[in-house]
């Protein structure tokens, strides 16, 4: 999992961010050229793409982890 930083803040913001958040996956720095490149228009989006660089599915807002998790393993189960 990546999560791009869509509008490109210092480092130090983001460590701090990460830190207060709990955030385990890991933070392109940036991020807003690949945000745009996949078609982010908000934040959060989560955007599931394959090892190809296909985005198979997509998350606009954030409806819980559980959802995530059952996309996630909907996805990989397919292939």
């Amino acid at each position: 999992m990546l999560a791009p930083n869509a509008w490109d803040e210092e480092k130090n913001i983001l460590k701090r961010y990460a830190r207060k958040d709990k955030l385990k996956q890991r933070i392109l720095l940036d991020g807003s050229a690949l945000f745009d490149a996949y078609g982010g228009t908000s934040v959060p989006t989560v955007l599931f793409i394959d090892r190809n660089g296909v985005v198979v599915d997509v998350e606009v807002g954030f409806d819980g982890p559980d959802d995530l998790i059952k996309r996630t393993e909907r996805l990989l189960a397919s292939g």
